[in-house]
């Protein structure tokens, strides 16, 4: 899909910045570790989300050290407070805080989280900080720590990165002037969501995403306002039939510019998942059955 940046209106924030809120020590930034993986023999090469920098790599030598300052600290979910150093694109980890509040996400949302960072990774270009970005990313961790609808959350997170990253027009705009819910509107190239006098499918009274050999996408406008709204959950919309619309629509978004998203998280979780049971059925713990609820994001 090609990047849309005109008509992108600014993004809620339900809370302020990270570096706003706490005072953070000289030349330190606020930011989310999004994966990392081993390096060389002691030291982990790691990708973060950072208010400052954006999504950057960063080498953190030594890491893996027994006695390392910053061993069980590069945690994905933590809100962190990083230094780094280096002039080429690949920096280096220099000291690592938490920041308060803690956030600890719950067992049954660690795949909601996992997805979270694999949809940030995929849409997120590097070394390009943006405030409404780092907000959304921020902000999602934050309600899947306490415990809402992880639904609501991830859609919010997909609606935002989606604008935000230039990737999708407005949900309330169409070519012709603003959305209206008994309108139908079709995704067209260039143009944004067009008005179209045809109906939607039969078979899918809110949406439809083929029309002969070209797949096209076709929503009513109450589904289109739904999601400028950021209507996401049963408290705010009439039918799981509309959900599964507003699912539809942002995962056909979505799949145009990162068509695998989704898949590493859900293979890391069905991993997970069959370790928990394997050490629940071992240890006859029930406290894991929350861990090993499914949640398909």
């Amino acid at each position: 899909m090609q990047k849309l940046t005109e008509g992108v209106s600014p993004l809620p924030s339900a809370m302020p910045n990270f570096d706003s809120v706490f005072a953070l020590p000289s030349h330190f930034s606020a930011a989310f570790v999004l994966h990392s993986w081993p390096w060389k023999e002691s030291s982990l090469i790691v990708e973060f989300l950072s208010a400052s920098h954006g999504r950057i790599t960063a080498i953190a030598k030594g890491a893996r050290r027994p006695h390392s300052p910053v061993r069980g600290l590069l945690q994905p979910f933590l809100p962190l407070a990083i230094k780094l150093s280096g002039k080429s694109e690949i920096k280096t980890v220099g000291k690592v805080q938490v920041l308060p509040p803690f956030l600890e996400l719950p067992d049954q949302y660690l795949a909601a989280g996992l997805y979270a960072n694999e949809l940030t990774l995929a849409l997120v270009p590097r070394a390009n900080p943006d405030d409404a970005i780092f907000s959304a990313y921020k902000n999602c961790m934050q309600e899947l720590t306490h415990n809402p609808p992880a639904e609501g959350a991830i859609r919010r997170l997909e609606k935002r990165l989606l604008i935000a990253s230039g990737f999708s027009p407005p949900f309330n705009h169409a070519s012709e002037g603003m959305i209206k819910p008994e309108e139908t509107y079709t995704l067209v190239e260039g143009r944004g969501w067009v008005r179209t006098e045809k109906s939607v499918s039969k078979h899918h009274s809110l949406y439809s995403l083929s029309e002969g050999k070209a797949e096209v996408l076709s929503v009513k406008g109450s589904i289109l306002l739904a999601i400028a709204n950021e209507q996401f959950t049963p408290n705010n919309l009439a039918s799981g039939t509309e959900r599964s619309a507003i699912k539809q629509v942002l995962h056909y978004l979505l799949r145009s510019i990162a068509p695998q998203v989704g898949k590493k998280s859900r293979q890391s979780w069905q991993e997970l998942s069959a370790l928990a049971k394997d050490f629940s059925n071992r240890n006859q713990h029930q406290g894991l059955n929350p861990f090993i609820k499914e949640i398909n994001p």
